[in-house]
């Protein structure tokens, strides 16, 4: 009979499996990623990952909404870290620039990788919709400081 995994014992393993995902994602491509490649590297067996996720295309979604959460987390900071529109503009720059230097792995799922069915994953959605909103929040302060005009988003 298989052992009642807590919920810390399944979001220990969420994590730990989307940290070796983003790795090998990053590393070889999504597509070049088996679900067995991942379990090798946690030392489990082929079957635990699916207890899990549901397949593949799941795991990515999950890596992929932690890294725009992480990354949406630490424009926010800068932000809220200085006072005035220009400032909060110099502040995200940085941080967005070392978010991108310091995890080249997440930036490069966020980024460069079209998920598809995007739909399929509102966390995924979510989080990005979260990082869209951060990476534009500094502009929407320049535009109510007067300091330029136009569309946040474009």
């Amino acid at each position: 009979m298989p052992r009642v995994l807590s919920d810390a014992d399944v979001a220990d393993f969420r994590e730990r499996l989307c940290e070796a995902a983003e790795r090998l994602f990053a590393e070889r491509g999504p597509d070049a990623v088996t679900m067995r490649q991942l379990a090798s590297e946690l030392g489990v067996s082929p079957m635990p990952p699916y207890r899990y996720f549901e397949d593949k295309d799941d795991i990515v979604a999950a890596v992929r909404a932690n890294g725009y959460n992480r990354f949406a987390a630490a424009l926010e900071t800068a932000r809220e870290s200085v006072v005035g529109a220009r400032a909060r503009g110099t502040a995200v720059g940085e941080a967005y620039v070392t978010f991108a230097l310091e995890n080249p792995h997440s930036y490069k799922l966020m980024f460069d990788f079209n998920q598809p069915h995007v739909e399929k994953y509102p966390e995924l959605v979510a989080a990005g919709q979260r990082a869209q909103k951060t990476m534009t929040g500094y502009i929407r302060d320049a535009l109510a400081e007067g300091l330029m005009s136009g569309d946040p988003e474009q």
